[in-house]
């Protein structure tokens, strides 16, 4: 079963290099931009865990998880979108479903019921 139906080209940047380097770098690059978020925001979830309830403490002024998971959402809401309007009006599936040609975001969608809970097992499956 593969994760997504299309190629996400999360490989498709060149390779970073230090400063000094004569090559240049693709920072800005999607691909870059996309793994620099997926760091933060394991980084910020596993700060949070160590400090238990009292993160919400360190972070009374702003949410450290929004900006990484905004860039994240870029990439995955319009897989899940697109997952979301091939299942079309189906009910909710069963897990005990044929899953033969299925990929694993469709097979997600048909067990959930909508775009925030696709993405949030998403993101933990990713994560």
């Amino acid at each position: 079963m593969i994760l997504f139906p299309r190629d996400v080209r999360s490989l498709s940047a060149g390779l970073n290099y230090p400063p000094s380097a004569p090559i240049k770098s693709s920072k800005n690059h999607p691909a870059n931009k996309f793994a620099d978020a997926f760091l933060t925001a394991q980084s910020v979830m596993a700060k949070r865990s160590r400090l238990n309830q009292a993160w919400k403490l360190f972070e009374f002024w702003d949410d450290r998880i929004v900006e990484p998971m905004t860039v994240i959402g870029k990439v995955l809401d319009p897989i899940i979108e697109n997952a979301l309007k091939k299942k079309g009006g189906k009910e909710v599936g069963t897990a005990g479903d044929n899953l033969e040609g299925e990929t694993l975001l469709s097979h997600l969608v048909n067990l959930t019921d909508g775009k925030s809970r696709s993405r949030t097992y998403l993101g933990s499956l990713i994560i």
